[in-house]
């Protein structure tokens, strides 16, 4: 049979190429087609295959989807379809790591500094995430007052010291995601540009669970003595920090101590 290659076959029914009788298709198989079938995510990796049903499934229903989903709208021509595969799957208790960009995303000047992480922690706790759960708050800190790293601290968040600037958090998960394979489940918090930069890396690490957030009020109720009975060093590992910029792989667990550090000439020459 003779046909032209460049000339499309329009069907306007799927039912042309279905038989009346159903069971003569039982003994073809699905493989005979030559290969595996594949699943394309135009909005997230343009011209990339993947195989595995399962994936695609994970996949849609992430929360880095559904951030691009909002980002480029006109790639969908609308933004309702990031509800259509919302929890599909049960929530894993997969370890938990939170990369907050207190520069970007700073404490408000109404909050009490202590809450941020036991409002984290029940945030969390409450979507579902009852992993191992370890905060981060990273950063210029040096641009940050003292007393809201002390606060910050004493809440059970660990602090890091990095000069990057809006790159800080973007490195951190960087390095948590080359030394660390999936899965795990990763919150950023910082300002939209932040998060935008994070969703590209997550576009083509598979296996881990980005939630992005843009405030840290969507973690404090509105009484705050809703926190006072949470204990903070409940978030996994007990808090600390370290300086990226000079002593990195230095884990300093006094607050005082650390303070004194980044005020010292040693670590402005560095």
């Amino acid at each position: 049979m003779d046909c032209n290659l460049l000339k499309p076959f329009p069907y306007s029914s799927l039912q042309r190429f279905l038989l009346a009788d159903s069971g003569a298709l039982e003994k073809d198989k699905c493989s005979g087609t030559g290969e595996s079938a594949y699943w394309f995510c135009s909005v997230c990796y343009p011209g990339l295959a993947y195989r595995g049903f399962d994936n695609l499934t994970v996949h849609l229903s992430s929360e880095q989807h559904q951030f691009k989903v909002i980002k480029h709208p006109n790639q969908t021509g609308r933004t309702n379809c990031m509800n259509t595969f919302c929890h599909l799957l049960p929530q894993a208790e997969a370890v938990t790591l939170v990369f907050w960009d207190i520069n970007t995303c700073p404490v408000p000047s109404s909050c009490d500094p202590r809450l941020v992480g036991p409002g984290i922690k029940r945030f969390l706790k409450n979507k579902g995430y009852s992993g191992p759960l370890t905060i981060t708050a990273v950063g210029v800190l040096t641009d940050v007052p003292d007393n809201i790293l002390r606060g910050v601290y004493s809440g059970g968040i660990s602090l890091d010291n990095n000069h990057c600037g809006r790159s800080s958090v973007n490195y951190s998960v960087r390095d948590y995601t080359s030394a660390n394979p999936p899965p795990a489940i990763i919150m950023v918090i910082g300002d939209p540009g932040v998060l935008l930069s994070i969703s590209d890396l997550f576009s083509y690490k598979g296996g881990y669970k980005f939630l992005p957030y843009d405030s840290i009020l969507s973690f404090l109720p509105a009484d705050s003595g809703e926190l006072e009975g949470d204990n903070c060093s409940e978030t996994g590992e007990s808090a600390s920090c370290v300086c990226s910029d000079c002593c990195r792989g230095n884990v300093e667990k006094d607050f005082e101590k650390f303070s004194m550090h980044l005020s010292s000439r040693a670590h402005k020459r560095a």
